[in-house]
């Protein structure tokens, strides 16, 4: 086989190839060549999972396994397979998550300061804990989506804008 185009090869990491069932487990090949084995305990209980019917789904990016009953089925995307399986992987999510919480946090506390409001006042708007304000715009909590559109609502922004906003709450 010659070299891989370049899009194909920038991308083969997150590329499921192969998916191999072992009995407590799901080998799983990337296009790049790493493999995986991934805890089927991780997905529920394993007895309810047809693994047998078990398909990469045609993007390469994830593994779905039909559930015994139904039409349901479980998806086990590429990154949640890299992020249990990877150290390297899960270092590189912890470090944008940390970075992420911290720039979110830091344009929350900058509109806030620009709207002339309190960490208190912005609770009470957001409906939240002053203590969770705080946290957020130190940038130890990354708040779930419901959170951060209370938040942009309580400081009168749609949530791009807040995510995205300069100094003065327009965005950069």
């Amino acid at each position: 086989m010659g070299a891989l185009p370049a899009v194909v090869a920038a991308n083969a990491h997150r590329w499921m190839v192969e998916a191999i069932f072992e009995s407590t487990s799901v080998r799983i090949t990337f296009a790049n060549g790493d493999r995986f084995r991934f805890p089927l305990a991780r997905l529920g209980a394993p007895g309810n999972l047809q693994v047998a019917r078990a398909s990469i789904a045609p993007d390469g990016m994830s593994l779905e396994i039909p559930v015994a009953r139904g039409k349901d089925k479980v998806e086990l995307p590429w990154d949640l397979v890299r992020a249990e399986c990877d150290p390297d992987f899960a270092d590189q999510v912890r470090a944008s998550e940390v970075a992420t919480a911290a720039s979110v946090g830091g344009k929350i506390a900058e509109v806030r300061r620009v709207a002339g409001l309190t960490q208190g006042a912005l609770a009470r708007r957001a409906r939240i804990a002053r203590a969770t304000v705080n946290r957020i715009e130190r940038g130890r909590l990354l708040p779930q989506l419901s959170t951060l559109r209370r938040i942009a609502k309580a400081l009168g922004m749609s949530l791009p804008d807040l995510v995205i906003a300069g100094p003065s709450g327009r965005r950069s």
